[in-house]
């Protein structure tokens, strides 16, 4: 892979792992999650989790060879936190190897560690209060939380829009890769109907460069006509959004791009 803006990973603000496959809020979220789709899985390889190994080779090639400088966050549709001895060993090690290393999780607060100090391992903190829980404690331990006490659940699980034409830039905010290494070209196609590859098999260095691929078919409008099916007919908010995983990356995005 070339390593100018444009063929490289240098203008995308984050890439999310997802670290864990349960979530204590999955019932309450029934219908309007993917967490809890029981067809989430269907077109995807489910046959081995991530191993450390892969996450933090993944990580240091994308910082040093794929021209990464964005942020590793923790999410998608699990609770990370459920998973925290493990992230915070993995954070640990990932701070040794990578000079530039930054990180957030995103949780709902519903599973923390007894001993909140422990959280500054982040780099940010986005907490999604779902449930009203006291977070006064976890606002007071960490220098950096985004604290959204209303939050929603958008609206991925909806049906499509057929044939939308408009450019999409949700490509530009993250690249998801799920608890068993396949990766997404946006957190919207939680089902994986635009295959880009897994890590386990085709290394970060391929799935990168068809992650590419795809958001040079659809950050152009009209969207190219080859571009994936999936994304012609979507409709998702998200494909418009403004998602400030970066300020610095966002801003030569929207330069460079011209939106």
């Amino acid at each position: 892979m070339k390593h100018n803006d444009s063929r490289s990973l240098a203008m995308l603000q984050a890439i999310a792992f997802e670290i864990s496959v349960g979530c204590p809020l999955s019932k309450l979220h029934s219908g309007i999650c993917p967490i809890s789709d029981k067809h989430r899985w269907d077109k995807l390889d489910t046959s081995r989790p991530m191993s450390d190994e892969l996450i933090i080779d993944s990580c240091e090639t994308a910082y040093h060879q794929l021209g990464f400088r964005g942020w590793i966050t923790w999410h998608n549709f699990n609770e990370p936190m459920l998973e925290f001895d493990r992230i915070e060993n993995l954070i640990l090690q990932l701070r040794e190897r990578i000079s530039t290393f930054r990180t957030e999780v995103s949780t709902n607060g519903e599973v923390l560690p007894d001993d909140l100090k422990r959280m500054k391992c982040f780099d940010r903190i986005r907490l999604k209060n779902y449930t009203g829980r006291d977070q006064s404690a976890l606002l007071a331990s960490h220098p950096n939380v985004e604290h959204d006490a209303t939050p929603f659940l958008d609206e991925r699980m909806a049906s499509p829009v057929i044939q939308n034409q408009h450019r999409c830039r949700r490509m530009y905010d993250e690249l998801p890769i799920d608890f068993y290494g396949n990766g997404h070209i946006c957190a919207g196609d939680w089902q994986g109907n635009v295959p880009i590859g897994n890590i386990w098999d085709d290394g970060i260095e391929d799935v990168a460069e068809r992650f590419l691929a795809v958001r040079d078919q659809i950050g152009q409008e009209p969207v190219a006509p080859d571009a994936p099916e999936y994304c012609r007919n979507c409709g998702l908010s998200m494909r418009y959004g403004d998602c400030i995983i970066d300020q610095e990356i966002f801003e030569e995005i929207t330069q460079k791009r011209g939106y």
